[in-house]
């Protein structure tokens, strides 16, 4: 059966075309050639992304983005489709309606190549172009779930200005279309390479307590709060505090009171001029009667505290800890983290400091690391992320390109406006300092087991992968704002045609290629569409088999198509190799996703959508401890207890235990006492490689703080260690250590190891 229908304009009556904006886009400028790794350089839309990009949307039955193979409201799966997404109208059931239009373009090259699947119903559920407000040529599908490639030429077209219509009318059940990758090219000829990148799917079965969520075998599900049982609402952010409550970061205002210029575009100039939060809020002033400042001011977000009381594995106690943040510069609030009685809660413009002296459970202490953060409107979610504790004993946080301009407590100014960054402070909130910076979308961050900091950095709907990004001091992985604007907002800055764009043309986004510029550090993994929460196994509990590996949501709208992916980084030279990713924890829109202290996983569900809504549970995975590592009473009662009650010496035997978590703790605290240089140096320079990193990083600290000469002086010693990793520490530590002479680390770029170099 031929899925191409080619139908004259009379044949049939379409749907009125309603466009908001039509521009002079040809194919030549909008096909800029290397649009992104392993793409063909014709490549005009591959639906990979967390939204529909330029492409304009009606209805409800495309949902707000592409989707997997599982679409929300049917019951089978596609198949033969390209990538991980596509696009599709069956959202809410075969019933559902709507339509994607493309921008205007105009016919350069001879031939469309596109996957079509769905119903073969023809004028209601079809792919279209459009000539001159009528469709000259249709395909539908062949009344299936699979893909099949379909070539339209174009040549009676040549030069003519044109769109591409995904159109669904048809109400019937089995009425719904589904599309994928539409390719240009003066080629009759086109093969799609239709199997999936890095989807080694792992052992994952259903479980009957949230129906469409599939859990790795050998762990069970169990609700720990919902919003009808814990008020649980639009979940951004989880953090577990040393005695086992948790903190969750709500957003009650996404979508009302934080908003999105791709619908307020009649502001973009105003907000790409925008230099500071002031400036923001004269935008809001400027634009009140468009936009009122009561409609953005009536919700708050929101800091909820979950315990659970009685050990049964679900809270008995949900209390607001803190809330009262609606003001018109305030949300998303989309970072929390529990440290030693205080409760940093990131919610622009403000990175906040939240304490409950009283023991009540409610904050009655409010003070601030810094404020300024989110300059622009920007998109959604482009806000700041979720914090971790380094092994210098500094939190970091990261924040989108909704870029910020401070002054930090010491006086200093700090203005990055046009980019995303990861960022560090010191517990008090003193010496706030950029680590990272020329990311998009950077959300949280974690640290492996030899302090490596790994965040995940969204794509820009341009073709152009997610990525996974080493972090490291001083680097620019290339991102600037206006990179946006060439692409998403180009008509609305006056241009009528795609322009070149360096992100796209020079790579920046790919893997390290001769392409990209010099000045940046490359991304060393590609993987997800929607990244959002992300962590690393402590070394103790729940599943044996993660060990050593990263989890990371990827968050695209709906349950059917988002999940959790489990992967691995290895050493590679000065950088990393990313391998072995596979599927975790599919069905599930996780937002964020931790490690408790007693051995279990917990994991955020927002539920799906792309604003707030009064829905929300947060759910946890305790492996079966026959087969797997089970729960760790014993770090729980460590952290409940206080490791600061510890001795000296109990600290250093601490340098030894399983979780990474508790040998952290063990040397940072170890670091703040007096005197303890000596033990730290004896602890150092014997043993096993992790404990002898304890003990540096703890040198490393009274180095950095206390100016503690005796410090500085054992980790000189280490630049000539055995252990290459033991030198590279060393090198990086004392570059952080004023009295410091920087020519003792100029021998380290002849060393034999790259990471040390």
């Amino acid at each position: 059966m031929r899925p191409l229908i080619q139908i004259s304009a009379t044949a049939i009556r379409p749907a009125p075309i309603r466009h908001r904006r039509l521009n002079g886009l040809t194919l030549a400028s909008l096909l800029v050639a290397a649009v992104s790794p392993g793409l063909h350089a014709d490549d005009l839309q591959r639906f990979e992304g967390d939204g529909f990009d330029t492409w304009t949307i009606e209805g409800k039955g495309f949902g707000g983005g592409p989707t997997g193979a599982d679409v929300t409201g049917l019951n089978s799966k596609f198949v033969d489709y390209v990538g991980n997404s596509f696009a599709c109208s069956g959202h809410g059931g075969g019933i559902a309606t709507g339509q994607l239009t493309s921008p205007s373009l105009t016919i350069s090259q001879r031939y469309l190549h596109f996957l079509v699947a769905g119903a073969k119903s023809s004028g209601k559920a079809a792919v279209q172009l459009i000539v001159d407000n009528k469709v000259v040529l249709e395909a539908t599908g062949g009344q299936d779930w699979k893909f099949r490639p379909v070539a339209w030429d174009l040549s009676l077209w040549k030069d003519q200005k044109a769109h591409i219509r995904v159109l669904d009318i048809d109400t019937a059940q089995s009425g719904f279309i589904a599309a994928d990758q539409f390719v240009l090219s003066d080629e009759k000829t086109y093969i799609f390479a239709t199997s999936e990148i890095n989807a080694k799917p792992g052992e994952l079965v259903s479980t009957p307590v949230i129906p469409g969520n599939n859990i790795p075998k050998g762990t069970n599900l169990e609700l720990f709060a919902t919003h009808e049982q814990g008020g649980v609402t639009s979940p951004t952010a989880i953090s577990f505090d040393e005695k086992g409550a948790l903190y969750v970061a709500e957003t009650h205002r996404l979508g009302t009171g934080v908003l999105d210029n791709r619908s307020y575009r009649f502001w973009y100039f105003d907000d790409l001029a925008s230099q500071s939060t002031a400036d923001r809020r004269a935008l809001h002033e400027k634009w009140k009667e468009k936009v009122s400042i009561d409609s953005l001011t009536q919700k708050s977000e929101v800091v909820r505290r979950l315990v659970d009381l009685d050990g049964d594995g679900k809270a008995d106690s949900s209390t607001i800890f803190a809330d009262k943040f609606n003001d018109v510069l305030d949300g998303t609030a989309s970072g929390i983290f529990a440290y030693q009685g205080r409760i940093y809660f990131a919610c622009i413009p403000k990175i906040h400091i939240l304490e409950d002296s009283k023991g009540t459970g409610i904050a009655d202490k409010r003070g601030q690391v810094a404020e300024g953060f989110g300059v622009h409107i920007s998109l959604s979610g482009h806000d700041m992320n979720g914090f971790s504790l380094g092994m210098d004993g500094r939190i970091y946080g990261s924040i989108g390109d909704r870029g910020f301009n401070i002054v930090t407590r010491e006086g200093k100014t700090l203005t990055y406006n046009d980019q995303g960054s990861v960022f560090r402070f010191e517990p008090d909130g003193s010496n706030f300092e950029v680590v990272h910076a020329g990311l998009r979308n950077p959300k949280e961050i974690a640290f492996d087991e030899y302090g490596n900091g790994i965040t995940v950095d969204n794509n820009a709907d341009q073709g152009d992968p997610s990525r996974i990004v080493y972090l490291m001091e001083g680097v620019d992985s290339g991102w600037r704002i206006w990179h946006q604007a060439l692409h998403t907002f180009r008509e609305d800055i006056g241009l009528s045609e795609r322009p070149i764009s360096a992100w796209l043309t020079e790579k920046m986004a790919e893997l390290r290629n001769d392409s990209q510029p010099a000045f940046i550090v490359p991304p060393v993994g590609n993987l997800t569409s929607g990244p959002s929460g992300l962590t690393y196994y402590p070394g103790a509990g729940f599943l044996k088999s993660e060990r050593g590996r990263f989890l990371v949501c990827d968050y695209r709208g709906g349950a059917a198509k988002s999940s959790i992916w489990s992967f691995k980084l290895d050493p590679d030279g000065a950088g990393f190799k990313f391998r072995d990713a596979y599927p975790f924890n599919t069905g599930v829109c996780a937002s964020d996703v931790e490690y408790s202290y007693d051995g279990r996983l917990f994991v955020a569900d927002f539920l799906g959508g792309w604003t707030s809504t009064e829905r929300g549970r947060i759910y946890s995975l305790t492996a079966e401890s026959e087969k797997n590592a089970g729960r760790t009473p014993e770090t729980a009662a460590l952290m409940k207890a206080g490791i600061e009650t510890k001795s000296d010496l109990e600290l250093v035997k601490l340098f030894t235990h399983p979780d990474q978590r508790i040998r952290l703790r063990a040397h940072i605290t170890l670091a703040g006492r007096k005197s303890s240089t000596p033990l730290l140096v004896a602890a150092a320079k014997q043993g096993e490689l992790i404990p002898r990193l304890h003990g540096i990083w703890a040198l490393g600290i009274r180095a950095r703080k206390n100016a503690d000469a005796a410090a500085a002086a054992s980790l000189v010693s280490f630049l000539t260690d055995p252990q290459a990793e033991v030198r590279a520490q060393a090198g990086q530590l004392l570059g952080e250590v004023a009295s410091c002479d920087p020519a003792i680390l100029i021998p380290l770029l002849k060393d034999d190891s790259l990471r040390v170099r």
